[in-house]
Formats: C-alpha cells, sequence, structure tokens
C-alpha cells in the first residue's frame, strides 16, 4: 500500500519563504522563480551593425532579476539556466537578426547567440523571434545585445521588440 503525504507548503529548514506551494486544486506553483519581461516602450533608433545594446527601458513585469532602465542591464538572483525568448521588428531589411546576452564590458557570454528565426523581410521592415537557454551567475551585470546581416553603419529607426527571461533549472 501506498503512503500519502498531505503537504501544501516546502520551505527550507528554518526559512519562512515558500518554495512549493500545493493549492486546493493540487496544482503545484513555486512562487518564487525569478523572471522579467521587457519591452522597448519608445521608438528609438540602433545602429545594429556591430552590435548594439537593445534598450529595453519598460519592464512589464518581473520577480527576483533587477533590471536598470536606463543602462538596461540586469542581475539575476540565483545562478542556474535561464530561458531567453524574444522577438523584433525592424524598419530595415535584414536578411537575418540575432540576439545576444554579453557582461557589462560587451563579454559573450558562451558562445550562443539567441538566433531570431526569420518572420518576414522586405517592404523596409524585418520581424524575428526565437529562444535560447544561457547559464548565468549571480554578481554580474548582463546586457542583452543585438547584430544584424547589413554589415555596414546603418541605424534602424523604430525598433519594437519584447523579451521574457525565465529560470528554469
Amino acid at each position: 500500500m501506498a503512503s500519502i503525504i498531505n503537504v501544501d507548503k516546502i520551505r527550507a529548514t528554518g526559512s519562512t519563504t515558500d518554495g512549493v506551494v500545493v493549492n486546493s486544486s493540487g496544482q503545484v506553483t513555486l512562487p518564487k522563480i525569478p523572471y522579467v519581461i521587457v519591452n522597448v516602450n519608445t521608438n528609438t533608433t540602433i545602429n545594429t551593425s556591430g552590435g548594439a545594446d537593445v534598450p529595453y527601458d519598460d519592464v512589464l513585469a518581473s520577480q527576483g532579476i533587477s533590471w536598470n532602465t536606463s543602462t538596461y542591464q540586469f542581475t539575476v538572483p540565483v545562478a542556474g539556466i535561464y530561458n531567453f525568448s524574444g522577438a523584433v521588428r525592424l524598419n530595415a531589411d535584414r536578411s537575418y537578426v540575432y540576439w545576444y546576452v554579453t557582461d557589462a564590458s560587451n563579454t559573450s557570454i558562451q558562445s550562443g547567440k539567441l538566433s531570431l528565426s526569420q518572420g518576414y523581410s522586405g517592404a523596409g521592415f524585418t520581424t524575428a523571434s526565437g529562444s535560447q537557454m544561457l547559464s548565468l551567475s549571480t554578481g554580474t551585470n548582463y546586457k542583452i545585445r543585438t547584430s544584424d546581416s547589413s554589415g555596414t553603419s546603418v541605424t534602424c529607426s523604430n525598433l519594437q521588440s519584447w523579451m521574457d527571461i525565465r529560470l528554469i533549472g
């Protein structure tokens, strides 16, 4: 015969913070998982050739991840694997666009780029979206940069973009 354990909360020894909660429907929730959803709120112009900081200046929702809307840098409260999902619309024709995560001195984190699959290009704009997982550490300022296929110093106006970052493991 199987044993049944009835719990509604799981906490670390000595903690008053709930790590796992089981609601009255039996659903498990993880109330302290860090996440942030950011957006480029203003019509802005960036030079995408050679890399540019993405000016995420609007935090739509956040738990635990600190985002500076002036420097566009963020820190995470827990070291681990984070999933990045994002989308972009540039008012410029490009064959590809990609995002990548760097530290404050523009050194890329790992070797991966947040590849954005081409949605549409032509008629003066390009759309793309994609996701990637990266290992992040506490105590580091990170930022998201972008580059594209232009290879020249071309400026894109009216950048529209959002990004969702969350701890997954």
